[in-house]
């Protein structure tokens, strides 16, 4: 709970409710990509209690696998999952640090071979939630 104490914020932990009736309250639940959050609060103040926060699986739908060849100077991405399996997924491209470098479509088997450049490889079009994000260094 928070409070102000000579006019300085402040925090109160494990506060107990001491009134003789039990005061109208509310609560819900936030869900954010692989959380949940749960909380609760009392009407007419302004505190929150955070009950639980609890982390959840998020589906599978495109995972970017990274094949590095040092000898040949490629990396080979390959997207596959649940989205790839229920041919939901129609493909996407492959950028260096926003630029794009080429795409993983149905054809290829939703693989694709670069040259290996230093840069952050981003894959937009893939993915359910966020897209996956790999790093190559120099």
């Amino acid at each position: 709970m928070s409070l102000r104490r000579g006019g300085k914020p402040s925090i109160v932990l494990d506060a107990m409710w001491a009134g003789t009736k039990p005061f109208e309250g509310f609560a819900f639940t936030i869900e954010d990509g692989a959380e949940d959050l749960q909380l609760r609060g009392a009407e007419g103040l302004r505190n929150l209690a955070l009950l639980s926060q609890t982390e959840k699986p998020l589906p599978e739908c495109i995972n970017i696998a990274v094949q590095r060849n040092c000898d040949q100077k490629q990396v080979t991405f390959t997207a596959s999952g649940t989205a790839i399996a229920n041919q939901a997924g129609d493909g996407g491209q492959v950028l260096r640090d926003g630029r794009q470098v080429g795409e993983l479509l149905p054809a290829s088997g939703f693989k694709g071979t670069f040259p290996i450049q230093p840069g952050r490889y981003t894959f937009p079009g893939h993915g359910c939630l966020r897209p996956r994000i790999r790093h190559l260094p120099a």
